[in-house]
């Protein structure tokens, strides 16, 4: 791909188009969680995903690839809508591990769900008693090795996670991890990082982060999605 820049220029770097999985429901109709793992999108989110296809609908994309667990494979086919492109499965891409709900007391959960990445920075910090940063870290930046080694793709889009976004966005930026607890990710929400072209060196350029077709300006969001997924769910006492 080859991008003009203001003086006239070019300067050739590839794009990853990252988004987040649409909405999904973690909690069944009785307010009890259900298996990660295997949620799919609601009809919000699927609205979410028709959304954000046709705001990319006239965009070139090469390659597609998602973490493997339903809610984004789901995600990116209705965002490709209809273009004849496999979705390739990248587990190194799947999200943090959380710890056991029932392992919270309800005051630690409140002050959990409203700081999860307060320890983000630290060496065995861990995300909601569950999977420590640096793990997830060390995985997705594997992940993000793997994929600029490969030749064959110009423009991409990646369907990931939450904390895996946050993560993909920090080393964009050459930040350190504990920055990730400022960069928030909303359901189907766009980012758009440009990289060096295959077999070349340099740094990265964030054109556009979180960007939501349906509230650009995020007028309608309020909450963080942690606290919209378990606005339904509290632990029970004792």
């Amino acid at each position: 791909m080859t991008i003009a820049d203001t003086n006239g220029s070019d300067s050739v770097r590839r794009r990853i188009h990252l988004l987040r999985h649409a909405e999904v429901g973690y909690f069944d109709a009785a307010g009890k969680p259900t298996n990660p793992k295997h949620v799919g999108l609601t009809a919000h989110g699927k609205q979410q995903a028709f959304a954000m296809s046709e705001m990319l609908a006239d965009v070139h994309i090469d390659r597609a690839i998602c973490s493997g667990l339903r809610r984004t494979r789901e995600t990116a086919v209705l965002v490709l809508g209809g273009r004849d492109l496999p979705v390739e499965e990248q587990s190194l891409f799947r999200e943090i591990r959380g710890g056991r709900l029932r392992d919270f007391a309800p005051a630690e959960f409140d002050a959990n769900l409203r700081h999860p990445f307060a320890d983000a920075g630290l060496m065995d910090g861990c995300f909601l008693g569950g999977e420590r940063f640096e793990d997830i870290e060390r995985r997705v930046l594997e992940g993000l090795r793997v994929l600029l080694g490969q030749p064959g793709w110009q423009q991409l889009l990646l369907v990931a996670h939450d904390v895996v976004n946050r993560l993909v966005l920090a080393w964009a930026m050459a930040v350190p991890r504990a920055v990730i607890a400022a960069l928030e990710q909303d359901y189907c929400c766009l980012n758009v990082i440009d990289v060096p072209a295959y077999g070349e060196s340099g740094h990265c350029l964030v054109r556009t982060m979180n960007y939501s077709p349906g509230d650009p300006v995020k007028r309608l969001t309020t909450l963080t999605s942690l606290e919209q997924a378990f606005a339904a769910w509290r632990p029970s006492p004792g």
